[in-house]
């Protein structure tokens, strides 16, 4: 019985993230109304989601062997993916304004955004990563999944906060 409501929990959680990208598709914000933004709520999505169903497997002491490393390699992918995502997103900018001024000048901390989303996206994979080893104490397993969910989680809400002052309308 557990199996069918995981998957339709997975179903979900696709329809929030593809309701939630439909949400920015509005043509009088030219910032957001872009395939940058579906894709990096994507990538955002497999890139925490995954480490934090680990953090959960852990907790339950379930099936974290068979899992464990697919969950961890899911997120590896959608770090390298959405880091290329937010590159060229930033790079989208310098071409987008209004009459006021030029989108790039909303994000002057963008680059290091991602710079920080990359470096504290490797850093939290990995940790993700060495609480699959078995010879660690279940203390040092929760506490380095814990530590790996807690800073993927911060990769993604520190380019969400970039992504969020790049409100800049058509008109004034």
């Amino acid at each position: 019985m557990a199996k069918p409501w995981l998957v339709l929990a997975c179903a979900a959680g696709a329809a929030l993230v593809a309701c939630t990208s439909l949400a920015y598709a509005v043509d009088t914000v030219p910032t957001w109304n872009t395939w940058y933004t579906p894709a990096n709520l994507w990538f955002s999505a497999l890139l925490a989601g995954p480490v934090i169903g680990l953090l959960f497997l852990h907790l339950a002491r379930a099936g974290r062997r068979r899992y464990g490393a697919v969950l961890v390699a899911v997120s590896i992918v959608a770090l390298a993916a959405g880091t290329v995502v937010l590159a060229l997103h930033q790079q989208s900018l310098a071409g987008v304004a209004n009459n006021e001024l030029a989108a790039s000048a909303l994000v002057p901390g963008y680059g290091t955004a991602i710079v920080f989303h990359a470096l504290a996206g490797t850093a939290g994979c990995i940790c993700a990563a060495l609480s699959l080893r078995s010879r660690r104490s279940r203390q040092a397993t929760l506490a380095l999944c814990g530590a790996g969910t807690l800073l993927l989680l911060t990769a993604v809400l520190v380019t969400r906060v970039e992504f969020y002052q790049l409100h800049l309308t058509v008109g004034f």
